[in-house]
């Protein structure tokens, strides 16, 4: 049984999703890059808000010593980028997956890309934009001044964070995708669907 299509939005028959096929891993690519920039940016403005870096009183030599409290605390700055990494992932995992779900298992792709871009830009902002600045600080500190020292994460375990959130929440919105999508039905040469019946 043949039967005329209906005509695409741009007034051509038998087209139908042909431009927004072509457009859509562009989309997702930019959407995929913009996401991570702004996670990179909220993320590092929450972990340096959150983490608690040391303070250490300047030595007469110039340097600083952290002792058990300061490695302490130290371990707690890396935990936090950790814990920031995987609840910033989950929430780019959900929102790429739930808008990405026609691009297959590509969104899994995008997912990791933009999470990886958060992670290095994180990181980034954390320590130079939002965390504190102790070079500033020790312009004029003198000794036994307490200076502040920089949030940075001391375990590569830590960058971790981001990906494992985005790829196990992505990975939980690929298993809610309908299991039985069938592909449309192509044109055939005269603009007309075929479809058996």
């Amino acid at each position: 049984m043949a039967y005329d299509a209906p005509p695409a939005p741009d007034g051509r028959r038998g087209r139908l999703g042909t431009a927004s096929r072509r457009s859509g891993p562009i989309w997702l690519t930019a959407a995929t890059i913009g996401l991570g920039v702004v996670a990179a940016l909220v993320g590092g403005l929450v972990w340096a808000t959150l983490a608690n870096p040391p303070s250490v009183r300047l030595q007469s030599s110039g340097g600083v010593v952290l002792g058990e409290t300061g490695l302490d605390q130290q371990s707690g700055v890396t935990l936090w980028f950790f814990l920031v990494g995987v609840v910033g992932g989950a929430i780019c995992g959900l929102a790429i997956g739930w808008f990405g779900a026609r691009f297959g298992w590509g969104t899994v792709v995008a997912v990791l890309v933009c999470c990886g871009i958060a992670t290095w830009g994180s990181s980034l902002t954390g320590q130079h934009l939002f965390g504190p600045d102790p070079a500033a600080e020790l312009r004029h500190a003198s000794t036994g001044t307490l200076v502040t020292l920089a949030v940075h994460v001391d375990s590569w375990v830590a960058y971790l964070g981001w990906p494992i959130g985005g790829a196990a929440a992505v990975l939980a919105v690929v298993l809610g995708w309908p299991k039985d999508q069938t592909p449309p039905a192509e044109a055939g040469p005269s603009g007309t669907v075929v479809a058996d019946v």
